[in-house]
């Protein structure tokens, strides 16, 4: 599948703290594997191992953080090296094409994975509202994606 504007910072990048991770699988850094590479805006988080796998729906700590690199404009080295840059700390205001149903304007997002309006059969792990459970509160919808061109914007409530 070619590479789709998935997500995007609406607030100041040097107020969120970066940190890269390995990644469980060095698939998810292949650009060509559509089935199994991960895009920026994905909710990724930690093994039990210390490496970066998707969160699963509704994940519980550590994590989960939202990828933030982009083809052409990630961390080149991280990349090279096996790991993928996650916002890691901060909170951010953003808009997505990475979620699940049609959350409420006000409702809390939790990580949730599902097969995304526009992105083939690929499972991507995006946001949504709780499927149930005790899962961390990742952010607030601020505005709803039929009123923003696609887009679901949001602000994280982590950290």
């Amino acid at each position: 599948m070619p590479y789709q504007n998935c997500f995007r910072l609406k607030s100041p990048l040097a107020q969120v703290q970066r940190q890269a991770f390995p990644v469980s699988s060095r698939h998810m850094l292949d650009y060509e594997d559509a089935a199994d590479n991960v895009v920026m805006g994905e909710w990724l988080t930690l093994s039990a191992t210390y490496l970066l796998t998707r969160a699963a729906d509704n994940a519980t700590p550590p994590g989960p953080w939202v990828c933030f690199d982009e083809l052409g404009r990630g961390d080149t080295q991280a990349i090279a090296a096996g790991k993928l840059t996650v916002l890691f700390s901060g909170t951010f205001w953003a808009e997505t094409k990475i979620f699940v149903g049609a959350p409420a304007l006000g409702s809390a997002l939790v990580a949730r994975t599902g097969v995304i309006t526009g992105w083939g059969s690929a499972t991507r792990t995006g946001v949504g509202n709780s499927g149930g459970g005790s899962p961390i509160t990742l952010g607030y919808v601020t505005k709803l994606a039929a009123d923003n061109g696609g887009w679901l914007q949001f602000q994280t409530a982590l950290y």
